[in-house]
């Protein structure tokens, strides 16, 4: 028998859940919103920018459209630009003296195919220092978009689950929310409506329907940092609006011209190939990241292809697209994956793939690789290891590797070098082969062409015959099945962007001797720690440095590079002074009068030319737009000071995208550093709002590592190296 207790916590139950679905529909339906929002918005500001582009265009440019247009009489009529000929009509344009109904219905027309001409090259991209209320509620429905989606996703789930249960409880409520309907139910009625019932009181006391409580207070969070916070992450992250406009785009109007560059995604693919790599459908169930529409299709590309070379431009994300390859590979079943690499970039990869996916990574390097590389083989997963370590591994015989990746793979164009010679030996051994490199190859055929010949032989073999190196396209179409490059003019039509990029290095034993020398020299200075790495004869960050100025210089760029200490720069000046074609130094001591003529020298210098500085003095009052490339020799005390140096580049003119590169070392101060300065940034930004308390804020508040944080590193450095306070000299 049913009592009047259990009657109302069948009842409350009901009203609870019944409420909770109602509100979490009602959220999940908030996306529907936010995607319309953000297409209007964006139809508004592509609209504005033809109409501004139709005012800029002189009318005589009609003619490139109509050669038969006369346009005197309009221009007689003082309308002097398309602009001003498409906000008249048929009409209006008649009643002007010597224009008659045709030749305004002809001059209407060739304003409508400019218009569409316009709007079909329009090259969308919001500058962040003129920015106006579109603009920025743009950014800021984008924002909450990307941030919220999940729990849109959520909200929407568990409002299905609500609605079922609570839909089944309400069938039988007269049962289990009445005693009378419950005395005149029969057995089976009443043991249905008992489970359903007891099913939705567990169901509304479960951590779970708690999890879905708080959606709403989440969404609210996400809703309240995107109105304060969006227009300061768009001005320092806009690759993240990008990517998640496009993707709102598609998917609400399918496969519309987005003006992102989607024309070059298939660059200088056959049409027929291309069209049968876009009907491939990768399984990315494993990543996190989105992808964007240039990197789906190369992703798209490796795994119809195969065995391939990919070639994008420094900044394309190739990473992300091998990860996204492996990623498919992985969910339809494959076990072994190796990363083959230089030293420089191991940490970077041992950092990209978990953080782009739900996949884990095994480096194998340094004195464990022997247990490491046993690890891999017996339990499978991805691997990384560097071109040296390579050569001391031995696969198990008739092992297959299911994906290969060779990073920075013109280090293998040398065929009689033993590197080469155990890379290929494991790409003869692996099912899918991704080569991968940012340096233009196809002004070099022979390195090119031994490539190709390690991926593909009969290609190769067709590279080689006469005729098909004079022929620039028909040397494209040859390679094509193997070899895809995208340039990043081509495909980011939103630019300039700015791509940062935290480059980890791994110690070298020497690098490991000097550090721990600095820490025993003085046991509580913070600074030479800073930059211990570089007095090592194998710096990895001076590796790695080299590695980033050549393939600038490979791709026509110029780089500002930027170190707190002299030492540093003094050691780059060292390596690039018989190599770059300019080098000068701008500090302290170099007046203002003729840092400018340094500049102008810089500026008419070919690509390749470097200006290195330190980052106080040279952090501000620089303009130096004709640097794309900058390079952090280590972290800055403050995330401002680093703000400052990005921004004599980072400026408007600037035609290029500008790269960000940090030199950074893993297990040293610079892993500490960079903790506490995303932390320090993030809490600035949440401070220094655009609103007066936000001025306040900025102005009483810090983003800087203060002394005793020093010390505390320090001191924690210590421990790790195992320097003990009696073996430290005092300051």
């Amino acid at each position: 028998m049913i009592s009047f207790k259990e009657i109302g916590e069948n009842k409350k139950a009901l009203q609870d859940a019944e409420e909770l679905a109602g509100k979490l529909r009602s959220l999940s339906s908030k996306e529907e919103s936010l995607r319309s929002e953000i297409n209007l918005r964006y139809k508004r500001i592509k609209e504005a920018g033809v109409k501004k582009l139709l005012h800029e265009t002189p009318l005589e440019n009609l003619k490139n459209i109509d050669p038969e247009l006369k346009l005197s009489a309009f221009e007689e009529a003082g309308i002097n630009n398309a602009g001003a000929l498409a906000g008249k009509n048929q009409a209006e344009l008649t009643r002007i003296k010597g224009i008659g109904a045709e030749s305004a219905q002809k001059a209407i027309l060739a304003v409508m195919k400019l218009k569409n001409m316009l709007s079909d090259d329009y090259r969308f991209f919001i500058d962040a220092s003129s920015a106006d209320g579109d603009e920025k509620g743009l950014i800021a429905a984008v924002d909450e978009y990307g941030s919220a989606e999940d729990i849109f996703k959520a909200a929407a789930k568990a409002a299905s689950v609500l609605e079922l249960k609570t839909g089944q409880a309400r069938e039988y409520s007269k049962t289990g929310q009445s005693m009378l309907g419950y005395v005149f139910s029969n057995k089976e009625t009443k043991e249905r409506s008992k489970s359903i019932s007891d099913e939705l009181k567990t169901l509304v006391s479960s951590t779970q329907y708690k999890e879905w409580k708080s959606l709403e207070d989440k969404y609210h969070a996400v809703f309240t940092d995107a109105t304060k916070n969006s227009f300061k992450r768009f001005t320092t992250n806009s690759a993240d609006f990008y990517t998640t406009l496009e993707y709102v785009l598609r998917e609400s109007g399918g496969k519309k011209k987005l003006n992102f560059g989607e024309e070059k995604l298939k660059y200088a693919l056959p049409e027929e190939m291309a069209e049968e790599i876009e009907k491939f459908e990768p399984d990315l169930s494993l990543m996190v990241s989105r992808l964007r529409p240039y990197q789906d299709f190369g992703t798209k590309y490796i795994l119809s292809r195969g065995r391939v070379l990919l070639g994008d431009d420094m900044g394309l994300g190739k990473t992300i697209q091998a990860i996204a390859a492996i990623a498919h590979l992985k969910a339809q079943g494959g076990k072994y994956f190796l990363v083959i690499c230089p030293l420089s970039v191991l940490t970077n990869w041992s950092r990209e793939i978990p953080k782009h996916s739900k996949m884990e990574v095994l480096a194998i390097y340094g004195s464990d690789r022997g247990e490491e590389f046993e690890q891999w083989i017996k339990e499978g997963g991805i691997a990384v290891t560097t071109y040296e370590t390579v050569k001391k591994l031995e696969l198990p015989e008739g092992m297959i590797i299911d994906m290969l990746v060779v990073d920075e793979a013109h280090y293998v164009k040398n065929r009689a070098a033993q590197r080469t010679k155990s890379v290929l030996k494991y790409a003869d051994m692996s099912e899918y082969v991704i080569f991968m490199s940012g340096t233009p190859l196809e002004n070099k055929v022979e390195e090119m062409n031994g490539l190709v010949e390690a991926l593909n032989p009969g290609v190769a073999g067709e590279l080689k015959k006469p005729g098909t190196l004079s022929r620039p396209e028909l040397y494209r179409k040859t390679v094509a099945p193997v070899y895809l490059r995208r340039q990043r003019e081509d495909v980011l039509k939103e630019l300039p962007p700015l791509v940062e990029s935290d480059e980890w290095c791994r110690m070298t034993d020497k690098e490991k001797e000097c550090y721990r020398g600095a820490l025993l020299k003085s046991r509580r200075s913070f600074m030479p720690l800073r930059y211990a790495v570089w007095k090592a004869e194998d710096s990895s960050k001076a590796e790695r440095f080299m590695e980033l100025w050549e393939q600038a210089m490979e791709e026509g760029r110029k780089l500002l590079v930027f170190s707190y200490f002299l030492e540093v720069l003094d050691r780059v000046r060292t390596m690039l002074e018989d190599k770059a074609p300019f080098v000068c130094r701008i500090d302290g001591s170099v007046p203002a009068a003729d840092r400018q003529g340094l500049i102008d020298e810089f500026e008419g210098a070919a690509a390749g030319a470097v200006i290195m500085s330190q980052v106080i003095s040279g952090g501000v009052g620089l303009n130096i737009q004709s640097a794309s490339v900058v390079v952090f020799c280590e972290p800055q005390i403050k995330p401002s000071i680093e703000d400052q140096a990005v921004a004599r580049a980072y400026r408007m003119g600037q035609a290029r995208s500008v790269l960000v590169y940090r030199l950074l070392t893993q297990n040293a101060i610079d892993e500490r550093m960079m903790e506490i300065l995303k932390t320090k940034r993030e809490d600035f930004d949440k401070y220094a709002a655009e609103s007066e308390v936000g001025e306040t804020a900025q102005a009483t508040r810090t983003d800087e590592i203060d002394t005793a944080t020093m010390k505390q590193i320090v001191e924690e450095e210590c421990e790790k190296y195992g320097v003990e306070p009696e073996e430290a000299e005092a300051d």
